[in-house]
């Protein structure tokens, strides 16, 4: 007879054993307060003596004295799941075993080609042509919208085509804009009603069609009062500076009053300006994005507040704003960096130039595909061979001989330290090669002394940077363990080089949460934590897309629990601590720099909503099959209607925010009315019983989650639709449904060819009780959000007029340019193979 095996009892909590450390047997004990695990602190003695919980000692870290990478069998795997906020796990993040691999580039094609521009680009693994083609639900929804873009033959309202002549030519948003502003978007024009007036998008060049115009002449035309001038000037130094630190003002201001004549506060013209070599073209290059970002610092989220500014033209910021700066400095701007690119000259002012041009670029309102575009890739090439051409690689100090002004070498300093980080963070977004090398530079990071300050806020400027200098070294080890183009990389590796990121990032900059925290006030140390947002946004989406590439790879593997925890610790992210804080920072002035840090924030803001709409939707389409192909009997059934209803609201909080903006940028208006109409798809049954343009080979996974997972991630996602009124997205969605009839076409043998209307399908999750603790859901577990409308009514239906006046749509001549932000991935390249080992 075998003997019998004697169970041994457990001396140690669930935690500590999976730790291999002491535990004290206390309840929670003082190893998981220590750990901040103390919620999953447990004792059972249950485990199978064979079935041990593996970990990997991994090289101490420069930021811990230890770090652990934890490898996850079930056990251990369904314990990290039960996490109960994001701070319990930052930087742990499990894996199956050490032998893991995982690749970014293999198995789908990178490259994108559109047949009509002939335009060619490559995509990073992280930019989200790559997750399109790594994710077959994703690659199911934009297959779909592709199929069903309108064509040219639609016929739109007056309103879209008045002046504008319609071509086959690709779109563009500037001359569009160049046409209607005289008619339409002049605030000088006393006859046009002000809530119809765009700010900052406005284009006044007298010399259009003067092809022999003076460079002087062109800006003489343009150049405001000496009023405006120099108070745009006194309020980029107090305002917009302390984000972008790369002037320094004594040497700048010496140099406008050189060219520009004395300071003077009087309305009187800039009589002549004085160019006494081709040097100064720099700093009056500078001058017009300096001017032109001053300006866009005046205007306010919320439409009614600048309509009340602009009645009170007695006051300065009145004034200011009935003086428009409009895009046409930005020309000149570009018209004097083009006479360096021509000679091929370099200076200190050229780098500046080209830095304040590339930092206008990312926030600028007429540029139709946001801060996220590719053109970026090349501007920081530029950007970087200019550096290096000056030196900017080598530590001034070393240079006294040459470099002996203490302040612009500092100057030179902080422009190193920009430069270096638009190269790491090109690299997370399209895969390139970062070219800032460690060994081709001796440069110090920035730093303030008594004689190098460049302006009077630089010592929260320098407090702002100062976590870079501990930030960048682990994206670049990150950055290691992606860019293996012809071979797999070691998750272990991969992940010891994240969570040192992961917990770098929150140490120093905490999460939106804490951010919207620093908001309110206005002491040394908070407006230096809020400089350092954008710093935070593109690291944090980067880390998050990690995630969701893990979340797919587990996923393939059909190992649930991991699946499980990555897409749980992306909602906890973007839905506890992301959604409910952008939305609010979106909506109010800052109370010391005021509408400059919508300016500045505006755009990254709108890049956390927009790509959390796209991973909202990644899951959307996972649920809407996996519930039209479940029998209605199935117990479960209520509780995945309700994961993705959830889902749903959370788009249209996140869709709401940038519907916010979308009076003043060109792409937020865009993103805002394509997504608009994509969620509605998105929640219809027909898409997933669609039988036209289905591609056979593409099979969309199905959540394998356990009753209680789903029901944990609904308490996830009730956070940033508890208090928010989702009934303020109907005026959103009478626009979209006007596109929809626009949409409608007949061909001539009488047949429609027609834009998908949702309106003419039920909705997934119709039927959903309204009652949920009828289907046993605890109160406590899961608050329910007021309702703001029957299911049936999601988006309701409207009669929306014919004679449409949204202003920012007559740049875009109607209903298929909506659908342009698609263009860059063409049909036949949306799907790949997804068959195993794609990863």
């Amino acid at each position: 007879m075998e003997p019998r095996k004697r169970r041994r009892t457990t001396i140690v909590c669930n935690i500590c054993k999976a730790r291999k450390v002491r535990c004290d047997r206390n309840i929670p004990c003082n190893s998981c307060v220590k750990h901040r695990t103390a919620h999953l602190c447990s004792y059972n003695d249950d485990f199978s003596e064979d079935e041990k919980p593996i970990k990997a000692e991994l090289p101490p870290p420069q930021i811990q004295q230890e770090q652990t990478v934890y490898l996850a069998p079930v056990n251990a795997a369904r314990f990290l799941s039960n996490f109960a906020d994001y701070a319990s796990v930052v930087g742990v993040n499990p894996l199956n075993g050490p032998l893991e691999k995982i690749s970014f580039f293999l198995d789908y094609s990178s490259m994108s080609y559109d047949p009509v521009t002939k335009e060619e680009m490559n995509h990073g693994p992280f930019l989200w042509h790559s997750i399109v083609r790594v994710d077959p639900a994703l690659a199911d929804v934009w297959n779909f919208i592709l199929d069903i873009k309108p064509t040219k033959r639609v016929k739109v309202p007056s309103v879209y085509t008045k002046t504008v002549v319609r071509d086959n030519a690709p779109l563009q948003v500037l001359d569009k804009i160049r046409q209607h502003s005289e008619q339409r978007f002049d605030p000088a024009n006393a006859k046009l009603r002000l809530q119809n007036i765009p700010l900052g998008l406005t284009f006044k060049d007298i010399f259009k069609d003067k092809t022999d115009a003076s460079h002087e002449e062109r800006l003489m035309a343009i150049l405001p009062s000496k009023r405006v001038v120099w108070t745009h000037i006194d309020r980029f130094f107090h305002f917009i500076y302390p984000f972008f630190p790369f002037l320094d003002e004594v040497h700048f201001r010496s140099n406008i009053e050189r060219i520009l004549g004395p300071l003077s506060y009087h309305d009187e013209p800039v009589s002549s300006v004085n160019v006494e070599g081709r040097i100064d073209l720099t700093t009056i290059g500078i001058l017009c994005l300096v001017l032109r970002m001053s300006y866009l610092a005046l205007i306010s989220n919320e439409v009614l507040e600048n309509t009340d500014v602009l009645k009170r033209s007695d006051d300065q910021e009145g004034h200011l704003l009935l003086c428009p700066i409009g895009i046409e400095f930005v020309d000149f701007s570009r018209f004097c960096l083009n006479q360096y690119q021509v000679s091929n000259r370099a200076s200190l002012g050229v780098v500046q130039l080209v830095v304040y041009m590339r930092i206008y670029m990312e926030a600028a309102p007429e540029d139709p595909d946001g801060p996220g575009r590719d053109l970026h890739q090349v501007n920081n090439g530029v950007l970087l061979q200019l550096a290096y051409l000056i030196g900017l690689n080598r530590e001034p100090d070393k240079m006294m001989d040459t470099l002996n002004n203490a302040r612009l070498n500092n100057v030179r300093r902080k422009i190193w330290m920009f430069v270096t980080h638009k190269d790491y963070l090109n690299s997370v977004k399209f895969g390139t090669p970062f070219t800032s090398l460690a060994f081709f530079s001796d440069t110090k990071f920035p730093f303030l002394d008594s004689s190098n300050s460049n302006g009077p806020q630089d010592s929260i400027v320098e407090a702002s940077i100062r976590p870079l200098d501990k930030i960048m070294p682990l994206i670049k080890e990150c950055l290691k363990k992606i860019l293996f183009i012809n071979q797999e990389s070691s998750i272990a590796e991969f992940i010891t080089n994240l969570n040192q990121l992961e917990v770098c990032l929150h140490e120093h900059y905490g999460t939106l949460r804490d951010f919207h925290d620093s908001f309110y006030k206005t002491d040394p140390k908070s407006l230096a934590h809020l400089l350092q947002l954008q710093y935070y946004i593109p690291i944090q989406i980067f880390i998050v897309l990690c995630y969701f590439r893990l979340f797919l790879l587990y996923e393939n593997q059909k190992s649930t629990h991991l699946s499980f925890f990555y897409l749980k610790k992306m909602f906890v992210i973007l839905a506890e601590e992301n959604i409910p804080f952008a939305a609010t920072l979106l909506e109010k002035p800052h109370p010391y720099f005021r509408y400059a840090y919508q300016f500045v924030m505006n755009p990254n803001l709108e890049y956390i909503l927009h790509k959390s709409v796209g991973f909202f939707a990644a899951i959307i389409s996972r649920l809407g099959y996996q519930i039209v192909e479940t029998p209605k009997t199935e117990y479960y059934l209520p509780h995945l209607k309700v994961l993705m209803r959830s889902l749903s609201r959370c788009c249209k909080v996140c869709l709401l925010g940038i519907h916010k903006i979308n009076h003043r940028y060109c792409y937020a208006w865009r993103i805002g009315t394509t997504f608009t109409y994509i969620i509605r798809v998105l929640a219809s049954e027909g898409f997933y019983k669609r039988h036209f343009n289905r591609n056979s080979e593409l099979v969309v996974p199905k959540l394998q989650f356990s009753n209680d997972q789903v029901i944990d991630l609904i308490r996830v996602l009730q956070t940033p639709i508890y208090n928010v009124d989702l009934s303020l997205f109907e005026v959103y969605w009478r626009t979209v449904a006007d596109l929809i009839k626009l949409g409608q076409s007949e061909e001539k043998d009488g047949l429609s060819s027609s834009l998908f209307n949702p309106l003419n399908s039920e909705i997934v999750f119709i039927g959903e009780p309204e009652n949920l603790l009828g289907i046993g859901i605890n109160d406590d577990r899961f608050p329910l959000p007021p309702d703001e409308m029957p299911p049936e009514n999601f988006f309701p239906h409207f009669d929306f007029q014919s004679n449409l006046t949204d202003v920012m749509g007559t740049f875009f001549e109607g209903p298929e340019s909506y659908f342009d932000s698609f263009s860059s991935i063409p049909r036949n390249q949306v799907l790949d193979d997804y068959g195993a080992g794609r990863f």
